[in-house]
């Protein structure tokens, strides 16, 4: 009796091992399943995003559950199947072609520096062969094109003029009479720079975008000891004495304007007056709109903040 309850008991045991085993494989089964669909999705949201656009889907996962995707998309058009060629055989297809632009020649890249042509001849001793025959030129031969560069040259120009004085009128009465004549004026007072150089500097800071300390470097390689502030100080002068006037007119034209676009830049200016390095200061641009008769753009630095107005149809003044 004792052996058979016992083996009745070992008998339920197995039992619900068996059906804890099953659970725990079902469980698992289920969980595989959800890990593999989350790697599908994690897969085409990747492939989505950082995919190439002609490769996105509409859908998330294609894989016949028509799963939307998150994003609107458009819809697809309707795709119309080409016409097979087999079916028609006298129709033809023609494929529009394109054209490539042709190569441009050294001559075409070249054509607004001037030419110089480099002949290189026969030595003395070799106008003459062994016949003792003195060899005539029948022309010359074309061997290649190079573009060549020649170096910047700085020079130091001293500017003197001739005095004149009358020395009859000395004789006669004890006094000269001097004759000077009237010297150009430079185009800083007090100072070496002339107009070249300055235009150089002016061409290389705001065209090339060239920093002032660079071409300091670049003044250095030449043997020239130019500083940066000394470049610096002939900018803000040069601008304040000559460009200053071209600014007020292209300002007067611009409030003649029906439409005035503005723009607004936060820059950091060092050695402000009144404000420490850290503060913020503006840049503000005013342009005409592209349909008027005469483009206008003109800046304006260090504005304090104010209200960008942008009025249609009516003139506006700006107070700088």
């Amino acid at each position: 009796m004792e052996q058979t309850e016992i083996l009745l008991a070992i008998q339920q045991q197995l039992t619900m091992l068996q059906s804890t085993i099953d659970t725990l494989r079902e469980q698992s089964r289920q969980k595989d399943e959800e890990i593999e669909r989350l790697r599908q999705i994690i897969l085409s949201l990747q492939h989505a995003q950082f995919g190439q656009r002609s490769e996105k889907r509409t859908y998330v996962l294609d894989n016949g559950n028509q799963q939307l995707s998150l994003f609107d998309t458009p819809e697809k058009p309707e795709e119309t199947p080409a016409p097979n060629p087999s079916q028609n055989p006298e129709e033809e297809i023609r494929v529009s072609g394109h054209s490539r632009k042709k190569k441009r020649t050294p001559e075409e890249l070249c054509a607004s520096l001037p030419v110089e042509e480099r002949i290189v001849d026969l030595p003395d001793d070799e106008k003459v062969n062994s016949n003792g025959h003195a060899p005539v030129c029948i022309g010359q031969e074309y061997i290649r094109t190079e573009l060549v560069l020649e170096r910047a040259k700085a020079k130091v120009v001293e500017h003197y003029r001739k005095v004149y004085a009358d020395r009859e009128l000395e004789q006669e009465t004890g006094y000269s009479e001097v004759f000077k004549p009237v010297m150009p004026p430079p185009l800083l007072a007090h100072s070496y720079a002339s107009a070249s150089v300055v235009a150089d500097v002016l061409m290389k800071k705001y065209v090339d975008a060239m920093p002032l300390y660079r071409q300091e470097q670049m003044w250095k390689r030449m043997g020239v000891e130019l500083k940066r502030g000394t470049m610096a100080n002939w900018v803000i002068q040069v601008a304040d004495l000559y460009l200053r006037p071209f600014w007020k007119r292209i300002r007067s034209e611009l409030l003649t304007q029906s439409t005035i676009h503005a723009d607004e830049t936060v820059i950091q200016v060092l050695k402000e007056k009144g404000k420490p390095a850290t503060s913020e200061s503006r840049m503000w641009v005013y342009s005409s709109a592209k349909r008027a008769e005469m483009e206008i753009t003109s800046s304006v630095p260090n504005l304090s903040d104010s209200v960008c107005v942008i009025v249609p149809f009516a003139k506006l003044h700006l107070e700088v």
